[in-house]
């Protein structure tokens, strides 16, 4: 169960039909415990990763879903490596951090840690799930839904402040990204940028700007400021491509699927990596040799005049590290940017998949999936 199987029509209506059954089976009295790894690593239970699960395991997955819809899209277990996410549900430590959290009732909190708990027979069942205060109480009902649109307006405001303090490679891509974005993917967007553009002309100017961002205490220059990093085509107005890619991160982490098309638009002639002439094709004939040499600068870590896919990723990545060390390997052919921190979580992840007794089946699983971008070059 994702929460993308979760389908509705419109924001008032009361009937969610579930979709995508590919995965699903008959459940039947007789045949009880399934033992296939079937399902999206983020939303699968330890007993499914250990090919020995029950109903259960639905409610596991209920509970993914749940925390994604109340702290926008953000996953309860999240790795940087398909190893480092599985060896965190397997240990289960659920920690609700964060400001968007602290907005949240103690019962709702409550309910998700009991549809987690790593041993099945401690997770609640179906008929107890139902039956939860957080679910019953007239708390749930009363909420309201200009507190959430409040709470969405402070973030988006949060999200545009960090947009334009990154670095021009990263607001490139993001564009590139929001172009491709589905209604579906930025339903919620859309109604903030309509709420700024009190003008309905379809773009943001700076008096809309500074109203929209006033109630944050920011002053007129501190505004002026965030306005023109944002308008990245330096057209006076932000157009709803740029608000959507100042603001899209605050729907919680960009599915790489998203990453992978954004990449593959960037490198036109399909080479495998982005070079200064496909930057040179999406910016326009017209783009100066300096804005290429910095965006060149910016995502060339490796310094051999192309990007590769693992560079964009790591460009695109949420978080700047803290004392990075960069190694090449040149066996992989691959770059590897790794902190002292890492090497730690690296290690201790190894070791829990080891107590798991899955340390191998991650390893041959990750190995199987093999080619990687850059792959299809033809150097």
């Amino acid at each position: 169960m994702l929460p993308s199987n979760i389908q509705y029509y419109n924001f008032f209506d009361t009937k969610h039909p579930v979709i995508d059954f590919g995965l699903s089976k008959f459940y039947s009295m007789d045949n009880p415990v399934l033992t296939e790894r079937v399902g999206t690593l983020y939303s699968m239970s330890p007993e499914t990763m250990q090919g020995h699960y029950t109903t259960k395991s639905d409610l596991w997955s209920i509970g993914v879903c749940l925390h994604m819809m109340l702290c926008n899209g953000e996953k309860p277990f999240e790795g940087k490596t398909p190893k480092q996410l599985v060896a965190k549900v397997l240990v289960g430590d659920v920690r609700f951090e964060g400001h968007l959290w602290d907005k949240i009732s103690a019962d709702a909190k409550g309910f998700i840690k009991k549809l987690l708990l790593v041993d099945p027979s401690d997770r609640l069942t179906a008929n107890e799930a139902i039956k939860d205060p957080w679910l019953t109480s007239e708390a749930v009902a009363a909420t309201q839904s200009s507190k959430c649109r409040q709470e969405l307006i402070e973030q988006v405001q949060e999200g545009i402040v960090r947009y334009a303090d990154a670095g021009e490679f990263r607001k490139l891509a993001l564009n590139v990204i929001a172009k491709k974005s589905t209604s579906e993917e930025i339903f919620e967007l859309r109604k903030v940028f309509d709420e700024f553009d009190t003008l309905n002309t379809g773009t943001l100017t700076l008096a809309e700007f500074k109203a929209a961002l006033t109630r944050f205490n920011y002053s007129d220059d501190e505004i002026e400021t965030i306005f023109r990093k944002v308008d990245v085509n330096q057209t006076n107005v932000i157009n709803y491509t740029e608000f959507l890619a100042a603001s899209l991160e605050t729907q919680g982490s960009i599915e790489e699927y998203r990453l992978s098309e954004a990449f593959d638009q960037m490198d036109s002639d399909d080479s495998g990596y982005i070079s200064r002439e496909n930057l040179r094709d999406l910016l326009g004939k017209h783009s100066s040799e300096a804005l290429i040499d910095k965006l060149m600068e910016e995502a060339d870590l490796k310094k051999d005049g192309r990007i590769s896919y693992e560079e964009f990723l790591q460009v695109l990545s949420s978080e700047h590290r803290q004392r990075v060390s960069h190694f090449y390997n040149e066996s992989e052919q691959q770059l590897s940017i790794v902190s002292e921190e890492e090497v730690e979580e690296a290690i201790a992840t190894d070791k829990v998949l080891e107590e798991h007794g899955l340390l191998s089946t991650i390893k041959e699983s990750i190995h199987s999936l093999g080619s990687n971008k850059g792959s299809n070059s033809t150097g």
